[in-house]
């Protein structure tokens, strides 16, 4: 399924929430700080981060800024997962890190087996709207501006004429067998 980074100094929350992950199926990497996070992004793809902001070395807010200068071009949803319940933290780790939800611990399985579903769904989303803009650009590319629309508008007939011919053909099926 899904390729989960969990960055937590707690080896035993980090077992947990690994367990809860691997229980559904995703695939996990383990590491213990923001530093190794960082490293770890820079050389494997990851389709979603579950992150402790207290850390050593590099903490959970510097590690999220670096990640998403480092992902520009792409989104991998970011779960903040902290024992910080104040609202300044919650708001820093969301607005300012750029992260995309916040998770008090200790926290109720269901609720982060929601939450990870859910942004699952979202760089699902995000990602089929970047192969769309990338097939955009290469037909740009191809045809030009001034043939852009021309050209869709010749796809969407041929398209058309394509399921036409489709629902004939199973039309004619459903008559031939009726007629047996």
């Amino acid at each position: 399924m899904a390729r989960i980074l969990i960055v937590d100094d707690e080896v035993d929350f980090n077992e947990i929430v690994q367990r809860y992950m691997e229980s559904a199926g995703h695939e996990t990497v383990c590491v213990f700080n923001g530093k190794d996070a960082v490293e770890k992004v820079k050389k494997e793809s990851f389709d979603l981060i579950l992150m402790d902001l207290m850390m050593p070395e590099m903490d959970g807010f510097e590690a999220i800024r670096r990640i998403r200068e480092i992902e520009k071009d792409s989104f991998i949803p970011i779960i903040i997962l902290s024992a910080l319940p104040e609202s300044e933290s919650i708001e820093r780790g969301l607005t300012e890190s750029g992260a995309d939800e916040y998770i008090v611990k200790p926290c109720d399985q269901l609720a982060l087996m929601a939450r990870v579903r859910s942004m699952l769904r979202l760089k699902e989303k995000f990602d089929e709207a970047w192969k769309l803009n990338e097939l955009m650009a290469e037909l740009f590319d191809k045809v030009g501006a001034e043939n852009l629309l021309e050209t869709i508008q010749k796809e969407a007939e041929r398209i058309k004429a394509a399921l036409e011919r489709a629902r004939q053909l199973r039309e004619n099926k459903c008559i031939k067998i009726k007629g047996l």
